[in-house]
């Protein structure tokens, strides 16, 4: 189910890139920060129930749940 998101995110120009492994939340966010990646994107049951991502700044740490348009928006 995430896949159309994703393809939403690249289709904006945002180098996008997904678990398909079920790593787990704390591996990937491991992941992102030796990357150095700036932002994260959980797309969980909940927040596919309401349209919207969870968007984590991993500088500040600071999470926001936003729709999936203002996440573009924010990220492009």
């Amino acid at each position: 189910e995430a896949i159309p998101i994703v393809q939403k995110f690249r289709s904006a120009g945002i180098n996008t890139d997904f678990d398909i492994m079920g790593r787990g939340l704390t591996k990937n966010i491991q992941y992102a920060d030796a990357y150095g990646i700036p932002y994260v994107l959980f797309i969980g049951k909940n927040e596919l129930e309401q349209g919207k991502v969870k968007l984590r700044d991993m500088k500040t740490g600071k999470e926001e749940l936003l729709s999936i348009e203002q996440a573009v928006k924010r990220l492009a």
